[in-house]
């Protein structure tokens, strides 16, 4: 997947609520997202820098999308 600066994304950050089966698995039920604007890819698309606006702690971030896991969900066409 190609990315670009100005798309939207979001990973799940956390879990509000957690459900357990009889076998004692823990899965996540409502995930938590933070949402983010792209502003620089690197040339090989192995790394995102995005501004995260609706957080309160931490303003930029440095995403993997081998690791985080995250989907664009609106970009510019």
């Amino acid at each position: 997947m190609e990315y670009k600066p100005g798309q939207l994304i979001r990973w799940i950050e956390d879990w509000n609520t957690y459900t357990a089966s009889e076998t004692g698995e823990v899965r996540g039920l409502d995930p938590n997202y933070r949402y983010a604007i792209i502003t620089s890819v690197a040339f090989d698309n192995s790394s995102i820098i995005a501004y995260c606006y609706d957080s309160n702690i931490l303003d930029w971030v440095i995403l993997s999308p081998e690791l985080d896991h995250f989907q664009i969900i609106s970009e510019e066409k």
